[in-house]
């Protein structure tokens, strides 16, 4: 059984190699990696090639002009042509353990799954500190009711291309089908809308509970733009999510809080974002009264929802803060006025949990 792995790098000539590493040191030896250097101008194009030498299961591809969203459409396509089993997706910058591809296998081989998630760490970039560990305390295999019914338990393993092995003629099958016009793969949170979209597909999926990827996570400079297509994506995964969870049939109470929860978390990254982000107050500003202008923000306020979901139960201590927080950015007449929009958009009113 032959495991395809596919990576997109840009300039990652200070990561690559931790990448290709933890794959030529898997235990299991029989994968194939196709490595699409994305127009780079440093030296990554020479290490792939250096890589490739040493050992001829390292395939080195090049485009001439940086272009992730055909870069990525490419690789997309690798397993639509190839005669593996199954296949895999790495960033550049991060890694697998190398027990991964062996235990990934057996896992889908022994369950007939479509998907295997893994859980994975957290690390820091510049230090290699681990910051936040993602386990399951068991495996789950989930098929028919189950997707429903283990949503709660299953769906932070949901969120990420990588850290999952997909069956090859599943993905096949899969991508055969019309996707809804709205779920483009190249937008903010588009990744997991995709991965969200293969799940409903899948007969059988399942969850590996060891953490066997690493995530490194590097400080971003942030643009307007891409902070408005946060505020965009976040709509659009929350109408993903809920339309997932309705393929199931109706959405149980516990399921709807959930979704509430979700909502209220990517809004308060989204503002997290803005706040560290270089753009001047005013700027920040709106884009904190277009986070909190959302519809969903006030459903997600107006919810009567069980305090198992602790965000939610916290509704009005984060609307206090948040308040705070927004005022203090202003400094003159015309901000203080758009710190004041702002706050009316965050503060609707709150259910009684």
């Amino acid at each position: 059984m032959k495991v395809l792995i596919c990576t997109m790098a840009y300039n990652a000539e200070k990561t690559i190699s931790r990448a290709i590493d933890s794959i030529r040191n898997q235990t299991f030896p029989h994968w194939e990696y196709f490595i699409l250097d994305n127009g780079s101008t440093d030296r990554t194009w020479e290490i792939l090639n250096e890589y490739a030498r040493r050992d001829r299961r390292v395939m080195p591809m090049r485009i001439e002009k940086n272009d992730p969203a055909h870069g990525g459409l490419f690789l997309r396509a690798l397993p639509l042509v190839s005669d593996a089993g199954y296949f895999v997706w790495l960033d550049a910058d991060d890694a697998y353990s190398p027990d991964f591809l062996e235990k990934m296998v057996s896992f889908a081989e022994e369950n007939r799954l479509d998907i295997a998630a893994c859980g994975h760490d957290r690390m820091d970039g510049l230090s290699g500190r681990l910051l936040k560990r993602r386990v399951s305390p068991e495996n789950l295999v989930l098929h028919g009711a189950e997707f429903e019914k283990r949503f709660v338990d299953y769906r932070a393993f949901l969120t990420t291309v990588w850290g999952k092995l997909y069956s090859v003629p599943f993905f096949k099958k899969a991508l055969g089908a019309e996707m809804a016009p709205h779920r483009a793969v190249f937008v903010m949170y588009g990744d997991s809308i995709f991965v969200q979209d293969l799940f409903q597909k899948a007969e059988r999926a399942g969850v590996y509970g060891e953490a066997m990827y690493q995530y490194y996570q590097y400080p971003r400079s942030l643009s307007r733009d891409n902070l408005q297509d946060r505020i965009t994506g976040s709509r659009q995964y929350f109408q993903s999510t809920r339309e997932y969870l309705e393929h199931y049939g109706p959405i149980s109470q516990r399921n709807e809080d959930f979704l509430y929860a979700i909502y209220l978390s990517l809004a308060d990254e989204t503002a997290e974002y803005v706040f560290e982000s270089s753009q001047p107050a005013g700027e920040k500003l709106e884009l904190l009264r277009s986070t909190f202008a959302e519809p969903f923000w006030a459903e997600t306020l107006a919810r009567k929802a069980a305090p198992e979901f602790r965000n939610l139960a916290a509704r009005q201590e984060y609307v206090t803060r948040m308040k705070e927080r927004i005022r203090a950015l202003a400094s003159t007449p015309q901000e203080r006025a758009l710190a004041e929009e702002a706050v009316r958009e965050l503060d609707k009113p709150i259910a009684v949990s």
